[in-house]
Protein backbone atom coordinates (compact mmCIF):
# COMPACT_ATOMS: atom_id res chain seq x y z
CA UNK A 1 0.00 0.00 0.00
CA UNK A 2 1.10 3.23 -1.35
CA UNK A 3 0.47 6.63 1.00
CA UNK A 4 1.97 10.01 -1.10
CA UNK A 5 0.61 12.24 1.72
CA UNK A 6 3.83 14.40 3.03
CA UNK A 7 3.86 13.88 6.74
CA UNK A 8 5.90 15.79 9.24
CA UNK A 9 8.68 14.10 11.61
CA UNK A 10 6.59 14.32 14.51
CA UNK A 11 4.36 11.79 13.18
CA UNK A 12 4.50 8.30 14.33
CA UNK A 13 6.94 6.40 11.48
CA UNK A 14 7.72 3.78 13.86
CA UNK A 15 4.56 1.01 12.42
CA UNK A 16 4.49 2.31 8.47
CA UNK A 17 4.54 -0.48 6.24
CA UNK A 18 3.36 1.25 3.14
CA UNK A 19 5.60 4.36 1.79
CA UNK A 20 5.49 7.48 3.20
CA UNK A 21 5.76 10.62 1.49
CA UNK A 22 7.90 13.13 3.95
CA UNK A 23 9.04 15.87 1.64
CA UNK A 24 8.46 16.51 -1.53
CA UNK A 25 10.20 19.48 -2.51
CA UNK A 26 12.89 21.52 -4.72
CA UNK A 27 14.42 18.69 -6.41
CA UNK A 28 14.79 16.74 -3.21
CA UNK A 29 12.19 13.62 -1.58
CA UNK A 30 12.05 11.94 1.26
CA UNK A 31 10.28 9.10 1.92
CA UNK A 32 10.16 6.00 4.70
CA UNK A 33 9.23 2.58 4.32
CA UNK A 34 9.01 0.41 7.37
CA UNK A 35 12.46 1.18 8.79
CA UNK A 36 14.16 1.90 5.61
CA UNK A 37 14.31 5.88 4.79
CA UNK A 38 14.14 6.42 0.92
CA UNK A 39 16.30 9.41 -0.63
CA UNK A 40 15.56 10.65 -3.93
CA UNK A 41 18.10 13.86 -5.38
CA UNK A 42 17.63 15.12 -8.59
CA UNK A 43 19.38 18.55 -8.26
CA UNK A 44 22.71 19.14 -6.47
CA UNK A 45 22.47 19.15 -2.86
CA UNK A 46 22.22 22.20 -0.77
CA UNK A 47 22.78 22.95 2.74
CA UNK A 48 18.79 23.44 3.42
CA UNK A 49 17.91 20.11 1.80
CA UNK A 50 21.17 18.50 4.27
CA UNK A 51 19.54 20.14 7.13
CA UNK A 52 15.78 18.55 5.83
CA UNK A 53 17.56 15.04 5.88
CA UNK A 54 19.18 15.90 9.33
CA UNK A 55 15.85 16.54 10.99
CA UNK A 56 13.82 13.62 9.00
CA UNK A 57 17.08 11.37 9.77
CA UNK A 58 16.94 12.66 14.02
CA UNK A 59 13.59 11.72 14.02
CA UNK A 60 13.16 8.23 12.00
CA UNK A 61 16.17 7.06 13.73
CA UNK A 62 14.46 7.85 17.37
CA UNK A 63 11.53 5.71 16.05
CA UNK A 64 13.04 2.82 15.27
CA UNK A 65 15.50 1.50 17.69
CA UNK A 66 16.05 -1.38 16.09
CA UNK A 67 18.48 0.51 13.59
CA UNK A 68 17.08 1.76 10.23
CA UNK A 69 19.13 1.44 6.54
CA UNK A 70 19.03 4.50 3.64
CA UNK A 71 18.47 3.81 0.18
CA UNK A 72 19.37 7.41 -1.67
CA UNK A 73 18.68 7.73 -5.49
CA UNK A 74 20.68 10.02 -7.35
CA UNK A 75 19.13 10.75 -10.71
CA UNK A 76 21.01 10.95 -13.87
CA UNK A 77 23.06 14.48 -14.16
CA UNK A 78 22.50 15.74 -10.98
CA UNK A 79 25.65 17.99 -10.23
CA UNK A 80 28.37 17.38 -7.28
CA UNK A 81 27.84 19.11 -4.18
CA UNK A 82 29.85 21.63 -3.15
CA UNK A 83 32.51 21.64 -0.26
CA UNK A 84 30.48 22.84 2.33
CA UNK A 85 27.66 20.61 1.31
CA UNK A 86 30.09 17.92 1.54
CA UNK A 87 31.11 18.97 4.73
CA UNK A 88 27.69 18.85 5.87
CA UNK A 89 26.58 15.76 4.09
CA UNK A 90 29.49 13.46 6.61
CA UNK A 91 28.23 15.58 9.71
CA UNK A 92 25.11 14.30 9.10
CA UNK A 93 26.50 10.53 8.28
CA UNK A 94 28.46 10.78 11.10
CA UNK A 95 26.34 11.79 13.52
CA UNK A 96 23.00 9.31 12.70
CA UNK A 97 26.13 6.02 11.55
CA UNK A 98 25.69 4.33 14.96
CA UNK A 99 21.82 3.70 14.22
CA UNK A 100 22.37 2.78 10.68
CA UNK A 101 22.32 -1.12 9.31
CA UNK A 102 23.25 0.26 5.72
CA UNK A 103 23.39 2.69 2.81
CA UNK A 104 23.08 2.01 -0.91
CA UNK A 105 23.32 4.73 -3.40
CA UNK A 106 21.87 3.71 -6.35
CA UNK A 107 23.57 6.83 -8.61
CA UNK A 108 21.72 6.31 -12.32
CA UNK A 109 23.25 6.72 -15.51
CA UNK A 110 27.26 6.09 -16.60
CA UNK A 111 30.43 7.22 -17.98
CA UNK A 112 32.42 10.35 -16.10
CA UNK A 113 29.51 11.89 -14.05
CA UNK A 114 28.68 8.50 -12.76
CA UNK A 115 32.15 7.66 -11.97
CA UNK A 116 32.96 11.10 -10.31
CA UNK A 117 29.75 10.90 -8.28
CA UNK A 118 30.76 7.13 -7.01
CA UNK A 119 34.15 8.37 -5.96
CA UNK A 120 32.94 11.35 -4.31
CA UNK A 121 29.83 9.22 -2.61
CA UNK A 122 33.42 6.00 -1.47
CA UNK A 123 35.38 9.01 -0.35
CA UNK A 124 31.77 11.18 1.80
CA UNK A 125 31.58 6.93 3.54
CA UNK A 126 34.97 6.31 3.72
CA UNK A 127 36.14 9.20 6.00
CA UNK A 128 33.64 9.05 8.49
CA UNK A 129 33.28 6.47 11.36
CA UNK A 130 30.90 4.32 9.94
CA UNK A 131 29.76 0.92 11.15
CA UNK A 132 26.98 -0.07 8.39
CA UNK A 133 27.87 -1.54 5.33
CA UNK A 134 28.06 0.84 1.87
CA UNK A 135 27.09 -0.26 -1.24
CA UNK A 136 27.19 1.87 -4.85
CA UNK A 137 24.96 0.71 -7.78
CA UNK A 138 23.83 1.71 -10.72
CA UNK A 139 19.80 0.89 -10.64
CA UNK A 140 16.83 -0.05 -8.51
CA UNK A 141 16.49 -3.54 -9.01
CA UNK A 142 20.27 -3.97 -7.31
CA UNK A 143 19.72 -1.75 -4.54
CA UNK A 144 16.31 -3.55 -3.62
CA UNK A 145 18.20 -7.30 -3.68
CA UNK A 146 21.38 -5.38 -1.95
CA UNK A 147 19.72 -4.06 1.34
CA UNK A 148 17.70 -6.74 2.74
CA UNK A 149 20.45 -8.90 3.54
CA UNK A 150 22.68 -6.39 5.59
CA UNK A 151 19.68 -4.68 7.01
CA UNK A 152 18.16 -8.08 8.84
CA UNK A 153 22.05 -9.07 9.80
CA UNK A 154 21.87 -5.70 11.98
CA UNK A 155 18.21 -4.93 12.55
CA UNK A 156 16.60 -8.34 12.85
CA UNK A 157 13.90 -6.78 10.44
CA UNK A 158 12.79 -8.93 7.04
CA UNK A 159 12.51 -7.21 3.81
CA UNK A 160 11.15 -8.75 0.75
CA UNK A 161 13.26 -7.11 -1.81
CA UNK A 162 10.24 -6.96 -4.37
CA UNK A 163 7.89 -4.78 -2.04
CA UNK A 164 10.91 -2.71 -1.42
CA UNK A 165 11.83 -2.14 -5.23
CA UNK A 166 7.95 -1.06 -5.17
CA UNK A 167 8.76 1.75 -2.35
CA UNK A 168 12.13 2.93 -4.14
CA UNK A 169 10.00 3.13 -7.62
CA UNK A 170 7.15 4.60 -5.70
CA UNK A 171 9.86 7.70 -4.52
CA UNK A 172 11.70 7.63 -7.73
CA UNK A 173 8.49 8.01 -10.09
CA UNK A 174 8.02 10.97 -8.21
CA UNK A 175 9.80 12.73 -10.86
CA UNK A 176 10.93 12.17 -14.60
Amino acid sequence: MLDPAPRSPAKDLADSTSTQLLHDADGFSIATWKNVALHLWTVAATPEMVAKLDEFSLAFTRAHPEGISAIHVIAKGAPLPGKEVRDLLRDVSDRHAKHVACVCHVVEGSGFWASALQSFLTGLHWLSQRSYSLHICSDIAAAAQWVPGPHAQRTKVTLAPAELEQAIRFVRNRVD
